[in-house]
């Protein structure tokens, strides 16, 4: 879906399976003076599937006056997504944003560091200025590919957040 000027969106405890081409989460590229402040997008799980093309988590970019800020993006699961951007919020117009506490793996997508702070994230990808990155040698689910996305083996602890972002979908806490 598309958004536009939208504030303090909550995005959470979603299992997005088959995440496509058309799946997509953000502001368009091509809108002018879209600005979004306050989106909360936390304890999702955003899974390829078996889609051949996946698509965007996030994207706001260009040379449009676009414009995301203070917004979060913590404790997600970004699994397989392959295909365009995880995060590009390339734009400076873009402030006081923070992707932390995510696990990606197999998403060699694009990671925009524009207004974004990335730290304590868990993924087999470098991504750009996390201090705290973990970086994973494997597939660090059970058996993702069949839905199951229960960790192997515990990660490195992340920073602590506070409620609502210390607990999973299933009231688990962090």
């Amino acid at each position: 879906s598309e958004i536009r000027h939208g504030n303090n969106l909550t995005f959470r405890y979603n299992y997005a399976t088959r995440w496509e081409a058309s799946g997509f989460l953000g502001l368009y590229g091509g809108a002018t003076n879209a600005i979004a402040t306050g989106w909360k997008i936390y304890g999702n799980i955003f899974d390829a599937g078996a889609g051949t093309e996946q698509g965007d988590v996030s994207y706001a970019t260009g040379a449009n006056l676009n414009k995301i800020s203070d917004s979060v993006i913590y404790n997600n699961t970004f699994y397989g997504v392959t295909v365009g951007f995880i995060v590009d919020w390339d734009n400076t117009n873009n402030t006081g944003n923070l992707f932390k506490n995510n696990i990606t793996y197999s998403t060699p997508g694009t990671y925009s560091t524009v207004g974004m702070t990335f730290d304590y994230n868990a993924s087999e990808d470098t991504l750009a200025a996390d201090s705290h990155l973990q970086t994973l040698s494997g597939d660090p689910f059970t058996a993702a590919a069949s839905g199951d996305f229960s960790l192997v083996s515990d990660t490195t602890t992340g920073t602590s957040l506070s409620s609502p972002y210390d607990t999973d979908m299933f009231g688990n806490a962090y």
